[in-house]
């Protein structure tokens, strides 16, 4: 899951209490509600859900992620 860098703290905790809960890893990334929602095709989002492996491989890697 990937976070944006400006969520309201209760989306934060919400989002961070349900991948740990679920054991899925969350990545803060320095991209803004309105970029992270135009690189997803929307007007804003808190967080997105990276599905494909290879994809999600693909950006840890980029950040600098095992």
């Amino acid at each position: 899951v990937l976070l944006s860098s400006d969520p309201s703290e209760r989306t934060k905790k919400q989002i961070c209490d349900k991948c740990a809960t679920a054991r899925v890893e969350l990545l803060s990334i320095p991209l803004t509600k309105e970029e992270l929602g135009r690189a997803c095709g929307m007007t804003e989002l808190s967080a997105c859900a990276i599905t494909d492996p290879e994809f999600a491989k693909a950006i840890r890697a980029l950040a600098g992620c095992p």
